[in-house]
């Protein structure tokens, strides 16, 4: 029977009605105009926009936790060199995912600059990290870098660094 009022005309009228009529709720009241005269009432917080924030050059995740240590060995060190036409700017940004995913502070990140070109040091002090996140860690920098011609992979290494380059 049910069915039956759902297919007819007479019903589908009706289930339209009860749809369009905002099932059965009416609508809120329009917000009362402030007396004249009187200040002018802010909208509850709820309604306010949020602050914004100011912009920053890279999330927070993938910062930098400091220069590089002279002399120091790093887990992982990965060069961004340049041929004569520049680093590799889309494996720079696969390697940053890669560091927000597991976060700069855990990963040790730190970055050398030393080239005329852009060519920099990211470099890893994985030592925080357990053994198995730590193989994970490496596998994934070398996935999401290892294809490019620009971009050496390197472990236990030097991290590379010019000042005022």
């Amino acid at each position: 029977m049910l069915g039956e009022m759902l297919i007819s005309p007479r019903g589908l009228v009706a289930l339209s009605a009860f749809f369009v009529a905002g099932c059965g709720a009416a609508p809120p009241p329009p917000p009362a105009a402030p007396a004249p005269g009187s200040a002018p009432v802010a909208p509850p917080p709820s309604a306010q926009e949020p602050a914004a924030s100011p912009p920053s050059s890279s999330p927070p995740s993938a910062d930098v936790v400091g220069p590089p240590t002279q002399g120091k060995l790093y887990s992982l060190v990965v060069s961004f060199q340049s041929p004569g036409d520049g680093t590799d700017s889309a494996a720079f940004e696969r390697l940053l995912g890669v560091v927000r995913d597991v976060g700069a502070a855990k990963v040790g990140r730190v970055s050398g600059r030393w080239g005329k070109e852009g060519e920099h040091d990211e470099c890893f002090d994985l030592a925080r990290l357990p053994h198995r996140e730590r193989l994970a860690f490496v596998q994934r920098v070398r996935l999401a870098t290892g294809t490019s011609d620009r971009v050496q992979i390197s472990e236990r290494a030097p991290c590379q660094h010019q000042p005022g380059r």
